[in-house]
């Protein structure tokens, strides 16, 4: 049974960051706007510029978007909300980690209970994480999906 629970733990900390963890809008960013700033992107991470025209250098304009709509100041949060996205995603990312190493502890615990508990309090503690981490990039892709 131990088995079997930590299998299934260690599989599902190896699909998370394919179906929850990684915000989608990420990649649809970077694909949006690949052709108006040029740049790659590490893993699923957006670069900090997403969402803002570039002209023909390559320098960023933070008061236009790719379309050419005017920003303002808003430029200056289409950033700020980029670089926490990335930061909030490197928190799931690290989330997703201590459930593998709670997994771990688990499978090597062999059935001594003070052990068990302790990787049982990891994995608890990490899935608490990730469930904070998941609202909080929820709560910032309304935020920018309202900029």
């Amino acid at each position: 049974m131990k088995r079997v629970v930590a299998i299934i733990t260690l599989l599902v900390a190896l699909v998370m960051p394919l179906s929850t963890v990684a915000p989608v809008y990420a990649v649809a960013q970077a694909e949006q706007f690949a052709a108006a700033c040029p740049g790659s992107a590490l893993l699923t991470f957006q670069n900090w510029y997403a969402g803002l025209n570039c002209d023909s250098k390559g320098v960023v304009d933070i008061t236009k978007t790719s379309g050419g709509k005017s920003l303002g100041l808003n430029g200056i949060w289409i950033i700020v909300l980029n670089v926490l996205g990335d930061v909030i995603q490197a928190m799931g990312y690290v989330a997703v980690g201590f459930i593998i190493w709670g997994g771990i502890k688990y499978l090597k615990s062999q059935g001594d209970p003070s052990e068990v508990n302790d990787a049982r309090s990891v994995i608890t503690n990490a899935l608490i994480g990730l469930g904070i981490i998941l609202a909080a990039v929820a709560i910032v892709r309304f935020v920018t999906s309202n900029l």
